[in-house]
């Protein structure tokens, strides 16, 4: 399982990041699914506003737990983030 960090280019009503996790599949195939518009609601909603995104971050042993704790951060997510980092 594995836990990723999605950074979008430009952010949209204050969202810049999309916490995910999989399980089934590996983290690459998921990022192509949501490149394809199929994954979460928010990602797709981006994609149709033609904001694209980087993958910030992976952790390659990270489970649901880790996911839902990283989410609830909200507006500290971007402390998870090296590209927001190295945009200070």
């Amino acid at each position: 399982m594995a836990v990723y960090l999605l950074h979008f280019h430009k952010p949209h009503h204050h969202a810049q990041h999309y916490v995910g996790a999989t399980s089934g599949e590996c983290v690459r195939e998921r990022i192509a699914r949501h490149r394809a518009g199929n994954g979460a609601k928010i990602v797709a909603r981006f994609s149709e506003l033609g904001i694209g995104f980087d993958v910030a971050r992976i952790w390659p042993d990270g489970d649901f737990k880790m996911e839902r704790a990283i989410k609830h951060r909200h507006g500290s997510i971007k402390q998870y983030c090296p590209i927001c980092s190295a945009e200070r």
